[in-house]
């Protein structure tokens, strides 16, 4: 594992060999080539001069040299594989480095997969019981013969989705301040999609658009049955007409096609009964591989519920407002 006491450790053992090494050289390129000058003067002085003695001081000096000399050519010739052996050391400890920061990267990638997991667990838990409390609630209803007000039904419809909402912040990465949008398409006795449920920013006025199959992000989710997702809507052009105020409102935006039967349990071929988007005014707010799965599962159940409640109304043959 990188730590950074090896890494100042190696650089001060780098500093050091450096000033042995320029310390040698010091030696070798200056100090020696004098001593050498004065001992040879002195030497040809006492070879000159008649009678003259050898001193001993300078025999010892001279042997001190050799011996400094020789512990400086023992410094040189370890220096140099001290030199190898730290190169390779800073190499290892910029690998460990490389390996620490992408450890980091992972662990900060973790932490937030975990917080995201846990938003998705809890707000799946709350829609599953929500659903359940729906289901149970329109079966006693029927089995009582008690008429469902259209109230009631978009109040059931509300608490499925609700968890999403509560929880984007966790589940979407959705910043204080962002413009958010929630809602709920569904095709009308003409075949287009309008808005059945809804719940965005209250900086925002709904403009509740209705959108034919195939046009918009929400037609084109609805009539091939699969995600839409827009990093940034308004470099794209899906026959939206969008105004100076929507670009600044809405820029990414996810659809999910809310689809009967998606496990394929069934050979009729179920269209959609809705369309469940969401939208931002930041670009890149979704990420696929962080939100398809689970707004598909999550679409799902929203399926459950909106299947019931059409049947419920035709079963009815209508609901009392």
């Amino acid at each position: 594992m990188y730590s950074p006491k090896v890494t100042e450790i190696i650089k001060k053992l780098e500093q050091i060999n450096q000033f042995v090494q320029s310390g040698i050289i010091f030696w070798n390129s200056l100090i020696l080539p004098i001593i050498i000058t004065i001992f040879v003067t002195y030497l040809l002085d006492v070879y000159k001069t008649e009678n003259s003695e050898f001193s001993i001081i300078v025999l010892i000096l001279a042997l001190l040299v050799v011996l400094l000399h020789a512990c400086f050519i023992f410094l040189q010739f370890k220096g140099s594989s001290i030199d190898t052996m730290l190169s390779e050391y800073q190499e290892k400890d910029a690998k460990l480095l490389d390996i620490s920061d992408d450890f980091d990267i992972s662990k900060l990638s973790y932490t937030s997969d975990v917080f995201t997991f846990s938003a998705q667990r809890k707000s799946t838990r709350f829609a599953v019981d929500a659903l359940s409390y729906a289901i149970g609630t329109l079966r006693n209803k029927e089995l009582a013969e008690e008429p469902v007000n259209t109230t009631e039904l978009n109040e059931m419809l509300h608490s499925v989705i609700w968890p999403l909402v509560t929880y984007r912040e966790a589940l979407f990465d959705f910043k204080a301040g962002a413009l958010w949008n929630f809602a709920l398409y569904g095709p009308d006795e003409h075949n287009k999609l309008v808005p059945i449920w809804r719940k965005c920013d209250e900086r925002i006025k709904p403009r509740n658009r209705h959108w034919a199959p195939g046009f918009g992000v929400v037609g084109l989710s609805y009539i091939h049955k699969k995600i839409k997702h827009e990093d940034d809507i308004s470099n794209e052009d899906h026959g939206e007409q969008n105004t100076s105020i929507d670009a600044e409102r809405y820029k990414s935006i996810i659809a999910i096609p809310v689809v009967p039967c998606e496990d394929g349990s069934s050979d009729t071929d179920h269209e959609p009964s809705g369309v469940l988007i969401i939208t931002s005014n930041s670009a890149g707010q979704f990420k696929l591989d962080r939100d398809a799965d689970f707004l598909q599962m999550y679409a799902n159940l929203i399926s459950i519920l909106v299947e019931k409640i059409a049947s419920h109304k035709a079963a009815e043959g209508g609901v009392d407002e």
